[in-house]
Parts: C-alpha cells; sequence; structure tokens
C-alpha cells in the first residue's frame, strides 16, 4: 500500500480530529444557533463563533468517510462491524433531531450514521460481487449504485453524495493521494460551507495506516 509517508497519523489520531471537528459543528447548531440565539437573538460576536466552528466542522465528515473506508478493509469482523453502524444509526436518530432540528421526529432527513451505514452496504455489494469475477463485479457495482440512490431517496445527511464518497475512497484506498483527490473532488461538487472539508486532505495525506493509541470503542461510537 502506498502513503506519502513514513511515520505520519495514526488511526485513532484521525478519528480524535473527526471527533473534536464534528462535536464543533454540533455545538455551533444545537447550542449556539438553536440556543442562545434562538432565545435571545444574534448577535456579532455569537454569528462570528458560529461560522468558525461550522467551517471547521466540515473536515468530521471526509475524515469519518475515510476511515470507514479503511476500517473496512482491517475489520476482524464485517458483520460486527456493519452491526455496530446500524445499531448506533437507530440509537443516534432522536437524539440528533432534537439536537439539530429541535424535535423528537423529523423525516425530512437522517443522521450520518445511516450515510455511513449505506456506504458500507455499497462497499458490500462491490466486494462480495467482485470476489467471483470481474462481471459479477460489475454487478457489484450497480448494487453499490442502488446503495447510493438509497442515501437520496432516504435524504440521510450528505445524501447519495456521501454515500458516493465512502465508495470511493474505499476503491482508491491503497492510493493516499487519490484519496485527497477524491475528497476534493466531493467537497467542490458539495460547495458552499463543505469546501472547508477540503482541509481534510492534510490528516488524510499524513495517514500513516498504523493504529496507534487504543481508544475504548464505546467512547468513539459515543
Amino acid at each position: 500500500m502506498r502513503t506519502l509517508v513514513k511515520k505520519g497519523l495514526s488511526s485513532e489520531v484521525l478519528r480524535v480530529i473527526a471527533m473534536v471537528t464534528m462535536v464543533m459543528d454540533h455545538f455551533a447548531v444545537a447550542l449556539i444557533m438553536l440556543g442562545v440565539a434562538s432565545r435571545d437573538g444574534w448577535t456579532p460576536e455569537m454569528s462570528q463563533w458560529y461560522n468558525i466552528l461550522r467551517d471547521f466542522g466540515r473536515i468530521a465528515f471526509p475524515i469519518f468517510c475515510f476511515k470507514l473506508a479503511q476500517g473496512y478493509s482491517y475489520t476482524s469482523s464485517i458483520k460486527r462491524y456493519g452491526l455496530r453502524i446500524a445499531l448506533c444509526a437507530l440509537i443516534s436518530e432522536i437524539p440528533a433531531d432534537l439536537a439539530l432540528e429541535g424535535a423528537a421526529f423529523v423525516w425530512s432527513w437522517q443522521n450520518v450514521f445511516f450515510t455511513l451505514l449505506l456506504g458500507f452496504l455499497a462497499i458490500l455489494c462491490y466486494e462480495w460481487m467482485n470476489r467471483k469475477g470481474f462481471w459479477y463485479g460489475i454487478i457489484g457495482l450497480l448494487g453499490s449504485g442502488v446503495c447510493i440512490a438509497a442515501g437520496w431517496l432516504l435524504k440521510t445527511d450528505y445524501g447519495a453524495a456521501g454515500v458516493a464518497l465512502i465508495l470511493a475512497f474505499y476503491l482508491v484506498r491503497e492510493f493516499t493521494p487519490l484519496c485527497a483527490a477524491v475528497c476534493v473532488i466531493f467537497c467542490l461538487i458539495m460547495g458552499g460551507r463543505e469546501i472547508w472539508g477540503i482541509a481534510a486532505i492534510v490528516p488524510i495525506l499524513l495517514y500513516d495506516r498504523r493504529l496507534g493509541f487504543h481508544m475504548p470503542r464505546w467512547v468513539s461510537y459515543g
């Protein structure tokens, strides 16, 4: 496998970066926008902090998708890996709706774990069929396309583009520069605030494929 550095950032360091920037983003939405601002109104300082935290938060999603694609390759149990993602998607839905939308059930979007789950299934479809030969691999890609379309139909966070990003990361997983290019293309296609997600290429390029220190699984999923 190719990487730009012999010793850079481990898998767990990437996880921490994604977690911290995600919390920054959700803090801005749930506490600043839905909490303080909805009660007291916007102030210039509040708006400034909101924008800073949300821009930094764009880094999280590409890193989580990159880690999922890498994690699929290294996990000891594909089944348990997928079940953990599915369980987190179900558990997170109501809290995510309450925190980011202010209501217990919001059907206009599904939390990001559903995006990750569909990305996982897209990889599974491709990998399972690809092992049987070239033409089966083509069928697997069609199955992956169904998963991508499901992201749009189910209105998951980042939609079909988010699911496609995970699959693309997996297809070029052995070539770190290509993973960085995929990240840039995704952010440019999404546009708007998501452009700031291009900064995720820095930790991606520094990823050295080491596991690093061990973070308890319940901490990271929590």
